[in-house]
């Protein structure tokens, strides 16, 4: 690589990790975590809240499905700048006060997420060598779970029910489209990039990594959706304030920020197998001491840490699996991996918020556990498969 072509390598790499980081502040951050906060503390239910995540998880479910014919369409560039425009609609006609038209504002909102997701990620994951995609996907990860924290924190600072936090969404949202002005909007899905290479082109199935990989982003997806969509009402039942669970929320996604690199790092050097296995059992122990040790503050901020860090660990593991597997293209791999913990992502909220009206909140938790344990012993399964 000459020293032109590797200044245009790095500007494009450097460029796409800044527009996942402020798309997903104002995507993720303010759009999936602070928006049920805000509808809590405007006396929304939780049943009302769960169909208005599921509603923004199935959303992005149908943007990543259509996703690859709009960007053979229209470029990876114009398809990041759709999906941010449709993010815009979404933050403006939040400020109507109808339950109808906050459901629809989810639908803009989800599909905003999955046409830049799948434009971004996509166009990105195409230029990382395979042999350290562990810590390339790692590092990216750890930019997105920023988004986790920002969001959070942006609402403890300015308030999760003030104008402002939308405002500020806005300003950031635009942000994100700024680079967009100085990278490479030429490649396609039918490009060299995203052609399939002769000796893959016989993989035609998947592999077991691949399967840990889905096993991965179905955990990954559940507890996402859960947690980010009603966490907040399983806090206020518990007596915690708005300030207090956004401090919750900005642990959560620090423990995502400081443990994407190790588990991308750990899983290049022990196997994706034993690194989500791993995992997974970290996030049963976590899931069940929360439930039993809510009102023990210092406690609780480390388990939710560390709740945080292994729950976003099982997205970064199926990107990883994602890239490092062989068969079709990158895009298809990518698509998939998105469709699943999506799919996952939008039945989370759903099951979980019509059972808060049947059920103890704390069954949230429970549940939390039991698809930890279910990834657990998927991925034990596909260990022994490989053995």
């Amino acid at each position: 690589m000459n020293t032109t072509r590797e200044v245009g390598y790095w500007r494009q790499v450097a460029s796409l990790n800044l527009i996942s980081c402020l798309s997903q502040i104002v995507q993720f951050g303010i759009g999936f975590v602070v928006l049920p906060i805000w509808l809590a503390a405007i006396g929304v239910s939780a049943k009302e809240i769960g169909i208005f995540s599921g509603l923004q998880w199935f959303a992005m479910l149908v943007a990543i499905v259509f996703a690859p014919r709009v960007i053979n369409r229209i470029g990876f560039g114009c398809s990041v700048f759709f999906g941010l425009i449709l993010s815009v609609f979404s933050y403006l006609l939040l400020q109507l006060p109808f339950l109808i038209i906050y459901y629809i504002a989810a639908i803009f909102s989800g599909a905003g997420v999955g046409f830049r997701w799948i434009a971004n990620e996509t166009w990105l994951f195409q230029m990382v060598p395979k042999e350290s995609s562990g810590r390339y996907v790692g590092f990216h990860e750890t930019l997105i779970a920023i988004s986790g924290v920002a969001g959070p924190a942006l609402s403890s600072y300015l308030g999760a029910t003030s104008i402002v936090i939308f405002m500020s969404g806005l300003l950031i949202c635009l942000a994100a489209m700024l680079p967009l002005l100085i990278i490479n909007n030429t490649v396609s899905l039918e490009s060299d990039f995203y052609r399939v290479s002769q000796a893959d082109s016989e993989v035609n199935k998947w592999g077991v990594i691949f399967l840990v990989g889905m096993c991965s982003a179905i955990i990954g997806g559940f507890g996402d959706g859960t947690f980010y969509s009603l966490f907040s009402v399983f806090s206020i039942s518990k007596g915690l304030g708005v300030d207090a669970i956004s401090s919750m929320l900005i642990l959560f996604g620090l423990g995502a920020i400081v443990m994407q690199l190790p588990i991308g790092w750990l899983a290049d050097k022990i196997g994706l197998h034993l690194t989500a296995i791993l995992s997974g059992l970290f996030g049963v122990i976590a899931a069940i001491l929360i439930y039993f040790y809510f009102a023990n503050n210092n406690f609780l901020y480390l388990l939710i840490l560390l709740l945080g860090g292994v729950n976003s660990a099982f997205l970064t593991l199926a990107v990883y699996a994602a890239a490092n597997e062989k068969f079709g293209t990158m895009a298809e791999r990518m698509k998939l991996v998105s469709v699943v913990f999506t799919a996952s992502s939008a039945i989370g909220p759903f099951f979980s918020g019509f059972l808060f009206d049947f059920y103890d909140s704390g069954i949230f938790f429970g549940v939390c556990d039991y698809i930890y344990d279910f990834c657990t012993i998927c991925d034990d399964c596909c260990d022994e498969e490989t053995a």
